[in-house]
């Protein structure tokens, strides 16, 4: 398209050619024409392109300069672009850490609660007294019943209440017992003897766990059924974890999500 000047001379320059067409009538209605009439004309005609050919050349360089100012900043605007997304891939990167630092961190924590509470044995189904001095009591005669001709002293038992279960009483007894060795043979004999009666009452005896580990062994129940179909002997570690052994290789899962995806050696699906 022609800039505006462009234009006016186009306009100017037929407007000449019209008038030189109106003289060339006139010279052929009258006088012939002459040799010096035509190379005017020609000369004219020369000018008018010239100069219209510099009008053309100074919009397209003008054209050109406005393109290359286009290309300069495209060009801008695609480095910041690709400079914003290695910004992106790095968060991106920096995220994926914080989410693994926050895991190790919930693992971390929900590790040293149960560390707090390795001492802790819960009993539920215990009787309940009409006053609470009466808790030790009923802890230690409990023990004693559990551990009978074995225990050679008297359990040593730091603390001692009761907790409220979130449903119906009798409330659970906690008992914090001094030595831990001990603790994991009362736990072992209690369930040798189970179901364990104490007075009339059937008694089940449990480590003290936090409320996030205790979830998590509800979550893995479907899988631990089917262990238990196929005769796995299992057991859970610290930090959590499910330790099993499957044609004589030992695994160790510690989510739900891995369980699910784990595979038999024969390629059947667990879960």
């Amino acid at each position: 398209m022609l800039t505006k000047p462009a234009a006016d001379k186009v306009e100017a320059d037929n407007s000449a050619t019209g008038k030189l067409r109106e003289e060339e009538t006139e010279e052929d209605n009258g006088a012939p024409v002459t040799r010096s009439f035509l190379e005017g004309l020609f000369t004219s005609l020369r000018d008018d392109i010239q100069e219209v050919k510099r009008d053309l050349l100074q919009d397209l360089k003008v054209v050109c300069q406005e393109l290359e100012e286009a290309g300069e900043r495209v060009a801008t605007l695609e480095k910041h672009e690709n400079a914003r997304g290695e910004e992106i891939e790095q968060l991106q990167q920096e995220i994926i850490w914080l989410q693994d630092q926050q895991i190790k961190l919930h693992v971390h924590a929900e590790d040293l609660e149960n560390w707090s509470r390795r001492n802790n044995i819960q009993i539920r189904g215990a009787p309940t007294g009409a006053e609470e001095e009466y808790v030790l009591a009923d802890a230690r005669a409990i023990f004693h019943q559990i551990l009978g001709e074995s225990l050679d002293r008297e359990v040593c038992i730091d603390r001692v209440h009761r907790v409220r279960p979130p449903h119906v009483p009798p409330a659970d007894i906690l008992a914090c017992i001094h030595n831990v060795p001990l603790k994991e043979s009362i736990l072992g004999m209690a369930r040798e003897q189970h179901p364990l009666n104490f007075r009339g009452h059937t008694l089940l005896l449990y480590m003290d766990l936090a409320a996030i580990t205790l979830q998590k062994q509800k979550d893995f129940r479907p899988f631990i059924s089917h262990l238990r179909d196929k005769r796995v002997p299992y057991s859970w570690g610290h930090p959590f974890r499910l330790i099993f052994r499957w044609e004589g290789k030992l695994h160790q899962l510690h989510s739900l999500k891995v369980a699910y995806n784990w595979r038999s050696p024969g390629g059947e699906s667990q879960g």
